[in-house]
C-alpha cells in the first residue's frame, strides 16, 4: 500500500512541476554547457531527494490510514446500541446448556396468545425471563431493525423479544387442539423454540451486526 501511494505521489503533480521548471532552466541555458551539467546535477539531486522524502509521507499516510480504521472500528464497537447487545448475547450463551424452552400458544377461537417458558429449574426460568426482558427493552430502542406490528403490539417486553425470536427464525407453528373448562374442544396453533438461550445468543448478534 505504501509503494502505491508513493507511485501516485512520484506520477503526480509535484514532479510534474519539478520537471516543468527544469525545462524552461534547460531551454535558457542551451547554449552554455557549464550551466546544463550543473542542471542535470541538480536535477538529479532534487529528484532523489523529493522521491525519498515522498517515501517517507507514503509510509505516514498508510500508518495514519490504519489508524483511523482501527480508531473507528473501536469506537463502533463501544456504542451503546453494539455493546448492549454484546453483553446480552454473552449472558444468554451463560445458559445455552439450561435445557430453557418456549412455547407460544394462539387461541384461534379467542385469537388470545400465550407465551410459556419452560426450564431445567425456577431459577433458571427466572433468569431467562429477566434477559429476554432486557433484550426486548434493548429491541424497543433499536434503530435499524425493521419490527412487525406483532413484535411492536406486545404486552411486554418479554414477549417482545420472543415474538421477535418468533418472527427472525420464521419458527413454524403446529395445529392442535385441547379441552375448555366446559369441556369443549379449542382449537390451539403451537409453536415451540427448542433452544431458547442459544437462539437469543444468535439473535443478540445480529442485532449488534445490523445496528452497526
Amino acid at each position: 500500500m505504501a509503494f502505491s501511494r508513493w507511485g501516485k505521489h512520484v506520477s503526480g503533480p509535484i514532479f510534474g512541476v519539478i520537471s516543468i521548471g527544469f525545462a524552461f532552466a534547460y531551454a535558457h541555458y542551451a547554449n552554455n554547457p557549464a550551466a546544463t551539467v550543473w542542471l542535470l546535477k541538480l536535477a538529479s539531486y532534487v529528484s532523489g531527494g523529493i522521491s525519498v522524502l515522498l517515501i517517507f509521507i507514503a509510509q505516514f499516510e498508510v500508518w495514519n490510514q490504519e489508524r483511523i480504521e482501527k480508531e473507528e472500528a473501536l469506537e463502533l464497537a463501544n456504542t451503546p446500541a453494539v455493546a448492549d447487545w454484546k453483553e446480552l448475547e454473552n449472558r444468554f450463551r451463560q445458559y445455552v446448556h439450561s435445557g430453557a424452552r418456549a412455547h407460544h400458544f394462539h387461541y384461534c377461537s379467542t385469537k388470545e396468545n400465550k407465551w410459556d417458558l419452560q426450564g431445567t429449574s425456577l431459577a433458571d426460568e427466572d433468569v431467562l425471563q429477566s434477559l429476554c426482558t432486557l433484550a426486548g427493552k434493548r429491541l424497543g430502542k433499536a434503530q435499524n431493525l425493521e419490527l412487525t406490528d406483532e413484535i411492536k403490539s406486545a404486552p411486554n417486553h418479554c414477549w417482545r423479544w420472543l415474538y421477535f425470536l418468533k418472527a427472525t427464525y420464521s419458527i413454524s407453528g403446529k395445529q392442535d387442539w385441547a379441552y375448555s373448562g366446559d369441556g369443549q374442544h379449542i382449537e390451539i396453533i403451537c409453536w415451540n423454540l427448542s433452544n431458547l438461550a442459544e437462539t437469543s445468543a444468535q439473535a443478540c448478534l445480529k442485532c449488534a451486526a445490523l445496528e452497526s
